[in-house]
């Protein structure tokens, strides 16, 4: 019986261990990833590819993910960023994670502007509350 349950509490602890790395979108707050999200998304090069001068492009659409939730509330020029997950829309922008470390506050990331078929990648890491070390790494115009 001692046998058994130190056998339970050995995979319930490897358990959530695997869950953890699994789910690592979990380490930074609501308010990290907007304040993220924003920094980036205001970026000069990353700005280059939004075009708020057009009207059509307002507001901006970013796709939903793990990560990028409908309940976040970004804005970017005092519009409200809309998160949706359909892939049909023209200027959808693309946010993806390739890899975060929760513990050293960094991750690396790549985003795609649909409409003008370009990608950015780059790293980051958090600096204090609220700011994030942005460097954009590549950028490519297919």
């Amino acid at each position: 019986m001692k046998n058994l349950l130190i056998l339970i509490c050995f995979i319930l602890s490897n358990y959530s261990c695997q869950t953890e790395k699994k789910d690592t979108h979990s380490c930074f707050s609501k308010i990290e990833k907007e304040i993220f999200i924003t920094q980036l998304l205001s970026n000069d090069r990353v700005s280059n590819y939004l075009h708020l001068d057009i009207i059509e492009r307002i507001p901006l659409k970013l796709k939903e993910s793990k990560l990028i939730t409908k309940n976040l509330n970004i804005f970017i020029k005092n519009e409200k960023i809309i998160v949706i997950n359909n892939d049909s829309i023209t200027d959808l922008i693309t946010l993806k994670f390739s890899k975060i470390d929760c513990k050293k506050s960094e991750l690396k990331f790549s985003i795609f502007f649909k409409i003008e078929n370009a990608l950015i990648e780059g790293k980051a890491r958090k600096m204090n509350k609220n700011k994030w070390l942005i460097e954009m790494t590549k950028e490519i115009e297919y």
